[in-house]
């Protein structure tokens, strides 16, 4: 108990009223009158049992309460503590007094003692504890055991003044607490609540303020002193709120007086002003320009006009395929070492797909469909894409696939449907179907000619048909585009079977179109072969390697640079008015600023000299033109001449600090040096990383219409094609950035809008989204992902960055982009041109008269085919070297070594060998 007061000799040591906490327990054994101004101190609940914490007793509960504070009783919560072990909860089970034992003498034996049976609350063991091994453990009731009880029982609250509490689930479900929230203390419930008090605290302010004007007689036809009624309140009131909003919600602060000024005006709104944009922001949100609008410039498509496509007779549009195409050109040069092929133009590629025929052969464009076989069917003659294998027997599956079936009838999915010609549109019949099962190879016929490299004498389109028969046979999402290029592939007479040499004739009829397609076909099924993945396997252990080595000389680097940095402070120190002895010294790049050439740094040098002369003839003009010149000029004259006695004091130094200074800038010259080494080495590995990235081709950005924008040379490949491959002496691989039309999906409420955006967009910004773009992009706008535009022109590739706007986030990252490599793209641009433009003058000076002789002629006719059509300069200059022949020629020769390191290692490493042509001219 807390002790209150003390009595001693009939005064009160203390205030009966005062709470002391804490203090020693106060036992009265002897009845202690109290005086009668205390007794009322005993009946009040201010008393608190030090024993137990149990607060509002009366003096005489807490004395009795703290009586027993070492008696326990059962079932009462106790801890458990024996000597030297730890606090354990426990429960009271039973309880055993033994009494008080004394002497003959009355002597103490033994003092009363009491042994607790107690049950550990954790773990349910029984034991037997003395009286000094028990206590009561004191839990005051207050604001932290309240918080800590409430963040444990109920879910965290919205985040709104008011909000309820919600109890958790599983102690509402123990103790049957409803969880529902009552209807007056949902959100919108309180919300409405405080506008309902909140508009008639207002109303009621109204009407004390217009009572105050009734008894100030100020309203109209009411005495001075009325007390208005309710009626009249509600009457005047409807008045007031009329006459502070007029019918366009603006207030015009009078009052139906007869024409007086009421004493209230109206609080008129400040207008709302838009925020301003804060940049980067969305790119079709910055406001347009109005004057002097920067436009794209106009993109060019791969038409008949292309140069490449000048000289040949097209039998479809090519435009539709510049997808199509390019994918095709990225795969196979970014794995070129895999399908052993030399590094081609996306120029040649086009071309070669175009001219290929029986008269007018191109290795490109046979090479190209080996290779591909090669790797799609390995040399033990086993399919590589676990899509097409399982094939249980010969013929089983391929017989389903073309037999009648008057069940699946109506699935036209399922029903094959190949026709004998392109002109007969009726199904096959059962001698039709017969001699196309017995014309078309079965899978294990064409994939061990494939695993032979059977591909004499252009054999390889027979074992073409057999791979699109498989993929129609196996892919469904393919089945339908397999259907229509077999029916083309099929002879027209009955009578005709398809043999090798009806194959070529047919292969060599098909369109440009048809061509792309098969190739594709092949191109989509390689990817998932194991040759693709070991080889992008490699290429991330080799990029892991060399970005460890490039590490290693960032780290090197780093330390050079901090000492060059020092020894050019000691320079300055040493000598910092001789400037000019640096200008022998080379300027390491990690000290000046990457993004500026040494080029621009030396214009910009050189113009701010010019301005600085030009300004000085001015100002000697403009002095010389004043009444005060002569003066001036005589007065600037001995101020130069001082400045250049002071200047030569400065420069004479002693010949000890003279051989430090030329130390220090020998020292500079070394660090120099070595970090120069340092940066060669890492833009070396920087260029190994970009040609090892081969997962994806990475696009430059996008910008404000979402056109995608793709520079195929920026990984996956070297700049110009592989050095040792046979058109190296081109400069350039594609040569052309290529612009993707948007994606249907994601322009989508963002280029595509509807009427109701389309005028919210042209409120917002003061222009319609159609009319933005046709001002912003001209004629040559992308529809959708199906259409490509490119650009081959440096000059177009300045208007381009001119024309992105870097207050937009897409097209502030694509301008950097662009301007990051804007150095090496117009380079392989004007590579592209003048290889063209060598082109058309072959082809200019090939129109000279054709000879009489036959051989001459056929000599003739072949260099001059040669000369009109660059792809049929490429020659596989790789399988050459490492297989012993082409692919096309024949069976596989005895492997090469494995190439080990990357292109450039493997570059340098090989060692070129003069090979020539069967017509004995040199590759």
């Amino acid at each position: 108990m807390v002790c209150l007061a003390v009595y001693t000799n009939g005064t009160f040591l203390a205030d009966p009223c005062q709470v002391l906490e804490r203090r020693t327990p106060v036992e009265l054994r002897q009845e202690i009158n109290l005086p009668n101004a205390t007794k009322h101190t005993e009946s009040q609940r201010i008393f608190t049992c030090e024993v137990t914490g149990h607060g509002g007793l009366t003096y005489e509960e807490a004395r009795q309460s703290e009586t027993f504070e070492h008696e326990f009783f059962p079932n009462e919560m106790v801890v458990w503590a024996p000597q030297g072990a730890t606090k354990v909860d426990a429960r009271i089970r039973e309880k055993t007094s033994f009494p008080e034992i004394k002497n003959p003498d009355g002597s103490i034996s033994r003092p009363a003692t009491a042994r607790y049976f107690v049950e550990l609350l954790q773990g349910g063991d029984a034991l037997l504890a003395r009286t000094d091994e028990l206590s009561r453990q004191r839990r005051h009731f207050n604001k932290t055991v309240i918080r800590q009880f409430v963040k444990n029982s109920v879910h965290p609250r919205e985040s709104w003044t008011g909000a309820p509490w919600i109890v958790k689930e599983d102690i509402a479900r123990n103790f049957h607490i409803p969880t529902d929230v009552p209807a007056n203390l949902r959100h919108d419930a309180v919300l409405e609540e405080k506008k309902k008090s909140a508009l008639a605290q207002r109303t009621a302010q109204h009407e004390d303020f217009i009572q105050e004007l009734a008894n100030e007689g100020k309203l109209p036809g009411i005495s001075s002193g009325t007390v208005l009624n309710a009626e009249q309140l509600s009457h005047f009131y409807g008045m007031f709120i009329a006459t502070q909003n007029d019918k366009n919600g603006k207030g015009i602060g009078r009052m139906a007086n007869g024409g007086k000024t009421s004493v209230f005006q109206a609080s008129l709104p400040k207008a709302m002003k838009p925020e301003p944009l804060k940049f980067p922001c969305d790119d079709l949100e910055i406001p347009i320009k109005k004057r002097n609008a920067v436009s794209r410039p106009q993109l060019k498509f791969l038409t008949s006009d292309t140069p490449s496509l000048a000289y040949v007779r097209l039998d479809s549009d090519p435009q539709p395929l510049t997808g199509d195409l390019l994918q095709i050109w990225h795969t196979l040069n970014v794995f070129a070492p895999l399908f052993v092929l030399d590094s081609f133009t996306f120029d040649d590629l086009v071309q070669a797909l175009a001219i290929w025929n029986w008269d007018q052969p191109c290795e490109l464009f046979s090479e190209i469909h080996c290779a591909v076989l090669k790797v799609i069917v390995d040399r033990t003659g086993e399919l590589q894409v676990k899509s097409l294998v399982e094939v249980p027997s010969r013929y089983s599956e391929w017989e389903t696939y073309l037999a009648p079936d008057a069940e699946s009838s109506s699935e036209t999915e399922d029903t094959v449907q190949i026709g004998v010609a392109a002109t007969n549109e009726g199904p096959l019949t059962t001698v039709d179907k017969a001699r196309i099962l017995k014309a078309f190879p079965a899978p294990e016929d064409w994939t061990r000619r494939v695993g032979e490299c059977l591909f004499q004498n252009d054999t390889w389109q027979f074992l073409m048909i057999g791979l699109l028969a498989q993929i129609a046979t196996k892919s469904h999402e393919f089945r339908s585009i397999c259907e229509e290029l077999l029916a083309k592939l099929m002879p027209t007479e009955e009578d005709l079977d398809l043999t090798e040499t009806s194959t070529r004739d047919l292969y060599a009829a098909l369109d440009l179109a048809s061509r792309v397609k098969i190739l594709q076909l092949a191109m989509l099924h390689v990817p998932d072969t194991k040759g693709v993945r070991s080889f992008m396997e490699d290429c991330d252990r080799e990029a892991t390697e060399t970005r460890k080595k490039k590490i290693s000389w960032q780290s090197k680097k780093k330390p050079l640079v901090k000492e060059w940095q020092e020894l050019d402070q000691q320079r300055k120190l040493l000598r910092p008015d001789a400037s000019n002895s640096l200008d022998d010294q080379p300027i390491p790049a990690a000290i000046e600023n990457d993004d500026t050439d040494a080029d621009s740094d030396a214009e910009q040098v050189d113009d701010g000299k010019a301005n600085d002369e030009d300004s000085e003839s001015e100002e000697d003009i403009t002095m010389l033109s004043r009444s005060s010149g002569r003066a001036s000029m005589l007065k600037r004259k001995r101020e130069e001449e001082a400045a250049e006695k002071e200047l030569q004091k400065k420069v004479k130094v002693d010949l000890d600090d003279n051989t430090k200074y030329e130390k220090v800038l020998e020292e500079m010259a070394t660090k120099a040096e070595d970090i120069k080494e340092c940066e060669e080495e890492i833009k070396l590995h920087d260029n190994a990383l970009r040609e090892n990235a081969c997962h994806r081709a990475r696009k430059l950005g996008t910008d404000r219409y979402l056109n995608h924008y793709y520079w195929y040379e920026r990984n996956g490949m070297a700049f110009g094609g592989d050095e040792d491959s046979s058109t190296a002496d081109h400069g350039y691989a594609n040569g052309c950035i290529w612009i993707q039309g948007p994606d249907e999906l994601q322009a989508q409420n963002v280029v595509y809008l509807n009427a109701e955006q389309s005028e919210k967009y042209a409120k917002r910004t003061g222009i319609d989204i159609t009319e933005r773009r046709k001002r912003d992009e001209g004629k040559t706008q992308l529809q959708d992902a199906n259409h490509w535009g490119f650009i081959d022109n440096p000059d177009d590739l300045d208007k381009l960055i001119a024309y992105l706007d870097e207050r937009g986030r897409d097209e502030k990252a694509l301008r950097k982009e662009l301007k990051n490599w804007r150095g090496e793209i117009a380079h392989r641009m004007v590579k592209r041109q003048e290889r063209m433009q060598r082109d058309e003058a072959i082809q200019d000076d090939d129109e000279e008269p054709v000879a009489v002789g036959v051989a001459t002629r056929r000599k003739q006719e072949a260099n001059r085919a040669e000369g009109r059509y660059s792809c049929l300069q490429w020659w596989n200059s790789m399988a050459a070297n490492e297989l012993g022949r082409l692919h096309s020629e024949g069976k596989r020769g005895k492997p090469g070594p494995k190439p080990k390191g990357s292109r450039q290692k493997q570059a340098a490493a090989a060692v070129v060998k003069e090979l020539t042509t069967r017509s004995g001219r040199r590759r």
